[in-house]
């Protein structure tokens, strides 16, 4: 979140961005700045295949939650111009779609800010779909394209590596 990223930026170890809504997912950033912040805390951007495992699971659920269809409750998406709302220009308060959570209580994998993953080639992807996102194809749990460049619907998680 954007008031984790000011902790960061504070410690020199991340760019000032401009001021946002405390809760809301951290946007407009390079992957190299993502990987920055989550060196900083300890952490790296996930994998493409992590990514992946994560939001499917080893049921191979289609969205994060599991088989059920995509409905507003569990995901932001469609607020710009689709079936949640219209004229949205923003993502929602990171974690605020509980019904979305899988079962491993993971928020936010699908919708609300597409995320960032790194493939065995180094090549940058985006995946879960945004609050822009219209379609279901695009918040599915295998949902991934490469990345375009930095916007304001692609943000980041960083993952934690077990103590050996």
């Amino acid at each position: 979140s954007y008031e984790q990223w000011r902790a960061c930026a504070a410690t020199n170890h991340c760019k000032v961005l401009p001021v946002s809504e405390p809760g809301q997912p951290v946007v407009n950033v390079t992957p190299e700045q993502a990987q920055d912040y989550c060196h900083a805390s300890g952490g790296r951007l996930p994998t493409l295949e992590e990514r992946m495992a994560l939001a499917a699971g080893s049921e191979s659920r289609r969205y994060p939650w599991g088989q059920t269809g995509l409905v507003c409750r569990r995901a932001v998406f469609g607020v710009s111009d689709g079936p949640c709302a219209e004229s949205g220009t923003q993502p929602d308060l990171a974690g605020c779609h509980i019904d979305g959570q899988s079962p491993q209580g993971v928020l936010d994998l699908a919708g609300n800010v597409a995320e960032l993953a790194v493939d065995s080639q180094h090549r940058v992807w985006m995946c879960g779909g945004s609050f822009r996102s219209r379609s279901a194809l695009e918040l599915k749990s295998w949902s991934c394209s490469l990345f375009l460049g930095v916007t304001d619907d692609v943000g980041f998680r960083c993952v934690y590596d077990s103590p050996q």
